[in-house]
């Protein structure tokens, strides 16, 4: 197959640490491998890896988002101290100002500032390359609207988009107005999902919604599930002394509480008062989810709560854990990206959950060392089957060779395998 070239629309790009702009660098790295080439439009903060080659290109331009262009909130690490008063300060003003205000005009998400700078580059790119695919990746949804007008333009190119999150089905955690802008987010999400060649989602659930919501045609959607990014695998028996649990990521009030972790940390205390016993929490958390944990002494007397970490630090925590916590979100069709991390760490996993048809439960459901604990269910025998969870498998790891096997379709290599296969439709 000849050499090709992609344009890729990433308005979060390297270095930033959230999942959508590592799962750019991963595809990156593999077009790269192969000797291909590509031109990344991104925000003007961010900078190319060291790790890429020449055949690698990007074009900074313009702010990815509100949150860009007023404060330093969305996911670079900041070397100043982020539980620092003014910066606290700072980011709840901002974040204020999004929700009450800024939220209720704009659309379809908060990176409309960038679309015009992405849209404008974009075409000055097509002027001079000849581009075999477009892949937008999202969210936010805003580089999906330049990639449907690119296809306008050069409708021989490729259209791929990869999604995260819909746009017409964010109930828990709106990226508009959903009163001013249910009916077009709907509309806007249909149109783009047919007029691209491929969309490639994370988890099954969300292809379902697709297809029976928006009536998306199969060929049109491929699951390739979110990429290991952080983890590397613990291959040697562990023997922790101390049995510790292992929370990363963030929190969302309505899609994954700490209310939900804190009954799960309660209820770990009350079965092991005698062990010695820690808790760690890993990321950006607010002020006031801080106060929540420290509010219970019990709680507090065996937690650390860390701010930002890069990857050898998550890698380090990770390895002191017995046990790795996922909370499932509040949502039929949003898998947390950190399951392929807790698959790829060959951990055991205690995944927090409450809607019947979980997500995560899905999604992990292939892992033998899995325990799915419902935190609105107050029964004695799952109080019981926890406690026996845990001392059953504290210092337990599964195979290498198995969590590579459950990862294999949640890989950057297949995703580039299923991007590759549109030329041979």
């Amino acid at each position: 197959m000849t050499n090709k070239r992609f344009l890729i629309l990433a308005p979060y790009f390297f270095p930033y640490q959230n999942p959508r702009a590592r799962r750019v660098l991963k595809l990156l790295e593999q077009i790269d491998k192969k000797g291909f080439k590509a031109d990344v439009v991104c925000s003007s903060r961010s900078i190319k890896p060291d790790n890429l080659s020449d055949n690698i290109e990007i074009y900074p331009c313009g702010f990815n988002s509100i949150k860009e262009k007023f404060s330093n909130l969305s996911g670079i690490p900041s070397k100043k101290d982020s539980s620092s008063n003014i910066d606290s300060r700072l980011k709840s003003i901002v974040r204020n100002l999004n929700t009450l205000f800024l939220k209720s005009l704009y659309w379809p998400d908060d990176s409309f500032v960038w679309r015009k700078r992405g849209s404008s580059k974009s075409h000055q790119l097509f002027k001079k390359n000849k581009y075999d695919a477009i892949v937008c990746f999202s969210f936010p949804y805003t580089s999906l609207l330049i990639g449907e007008n690119l296809k306008e333009s050069y409708p021989d190119t490729i259209w791929i988009n990869d999604i995260g999150d819909p746009l017409a089905f964010q109930h828990k955690s709106l990226f508009n107005n959903n009163w001013l802008y249910e009916k077009k987010n709907h509309r806007t999400e249909q149109r783009i999902l047919n007029g691209a060649d491929l969309n490639i989602l994370t988890n099954e659930s969300l292809k379902q919604v697709y297809k029976r919501k928006l009536y998306i045609q199969s060929e049109k959607l491929k699951v390739v599930g979110p990429f290991n990014q952080v983890a590397k695998p613990i291959t040697e028996q562990k023997v922790n002394k101390t049995l510790s649990f292992l929370y990363l990521g963030t929190f969302y009030s309505k899609l994954r509480s700490p209310l939900r972790l804190m009954t799960l940390f309660k209820e770990v205390l009350n079965h092991f008062q005698n062990k010695d016993l820690h808790f760690y929490i890993a990321g950006p958390l607010r002020s006031e989810e801080k106060k929540l944990f420290q509010s219970d002494p019990t709680i507090n007397d065996c937690l650390t709560i860390y701010p930002f970490l890069n990857k050898k630090e998550t890698q380090t925590l990770i390895e002191k854990s017995s046990f790795l916590i996922n909370i499932s979100n509040l949502s039929e069709h949003q898998l947390p990206s950190k399951c392929a991390d807790y698959i790829a760490s060959c951990l055991p996993i205690i995944n927090i959950y409450e809607l019947e048809q979980d997500v995560s439960k899905s999604y992990l459901k292939t892992h033998p060392l899995v325990y799915n604990y419902n935190s609105s269910l107050n029964s004695e025998d799952q109080k019981h089957s926890l406690k026996s969870f845990i001392e059953k498998n504290e210092n337990r790891l599964i195979p290498e060779k198995l969590s590579v096997e459950i990862l294999k379709e949640s890989s950057p290599e297949y995703m580039f395998e299923c991007i590759m296969n549109l030329w041979k439709r």
